[in-house]
């Protein structure tokens, strides 16, 4: 199981069981899945947030959003390698504040590389899951997780990524 499939299944059992109003952010510009994952093909979503030219306000946001159920939403990467995506380390905050001020619970499925902008994002974050690979080693996962718990998120979990298993 991928950190995305946890990402994805995390948002749809807090929806679904708890009737908390979540939303999940792909932020996988490139490679993102969660529209695959809960049979969405929005027109709009994450990039139009993050490249729009004024400030994101809540009205902007709810009208990017892919409604999966009745309290799932999805803010969908665009999955496409027709652009560069290199952003600053502050790039989605004004997207991340704005959606505190309305929802919830935001699940942030964040791609596999470490920038500014994701190290900002992890450690903005009031709880977090990351899932750790076996492949990269019990010491460094271990030291990586300690140092993103000790820089922000109250509640931070590692879950051990299998090579092979599938959901």
């Amino acid at each position: 199981v991928g950190a995305s499939t946890v990402a994805h299944n995390v948002a749809w059992a807090i929806a679904r069981d708890l009737a908390l109003d979540s939303v999940v952010i792909d932020l996988d510009m490139a490679f993102g899945t969660a529209s695959l994952d809960y049979n969405k093909d929005p027109l709009q979503g994450i990039a139009n947030a993050v490249f729009a030219t004024e400030r994101p306000d809540s009205a902007f946001i709810e009208r990017l959003l892919a409604k999966c159920n009745d309290h799932l939403s999805l803010l969908a990467a665009p999955a496409a390698l027709d652009r560069v995506y290199d952003f600053g380390a502050d790039a989605f905050d004004a997207i991340f504040d704005t959606m505190r001020l309305t929802t919830p619970v935001i699940v942030l499925d964040v791609p596999h590389q470490w920038s500014g902008w994701t190290r900002r994002a992890l450690v903005g974050a009031a709880s977090a899951v990351i899932p750790l690979a076996l492949a990269f080693g019990l010491h460094q996962s271990l030291a990586n997780h300690k140092s993103i718990c000790s820089a922000g998120p109250t509640h931070l979990m590692g879950v051990w990524e299998l090579p092979g298993q599938t959901p």
